[in-house]
């Protein structure tokens, strides 16, 4: 599904909404100005303006990366902090990690 002007939806089972989007991969989502995903990427979600996707089951959600200048995202607030790429806004409830395991740890595999 496509809505908007400029836009290119070259494979079935992609959903964008914005202006001037490119989608070569498939079953995802794009919002925004100018989100692009690549080919052969699979399940991905795109929010945001100018932000391009590369590997498949990914989310990205960001501002201009290339003119460098990032989203902040807040949660529970309505304003976030300009120079913090999260802020949480709840004064009340703290934050969960996740916790590997000894073997998630040997598992991982370093870029």
């Amino acid at each position: 599904m496509e809505l908007g002007p400029e836009v290119t939806v070259k494979v079935s089972g992609a959903v964008t909404v914005g202006a001037n989007s490119f989608v070569f991969g498939e079953n995802g989502m794009l919002i925004g100005w100018h989100p692009r995903v690549d080919a052969a990427t699979e399940s991905f979600i795109v929010l945001g303006f100018n932000d391009h996707v590369k590997q498949a089951n990914a989310m990205a959600l960001s501002g201009d990366q290339e003119a460098g200048t990032p989203m902040s995202v807040d949660i529970g607030k309505s304003s976030p902090n300009q120079h913090a790429s999260l802020d949480l806004g709840d004064n009340n409830k703290g934050h969960l990690l996740n916790c590997p395991t000894t073997s998630d740890h040997t598992a991982l595999v370093v870029w």
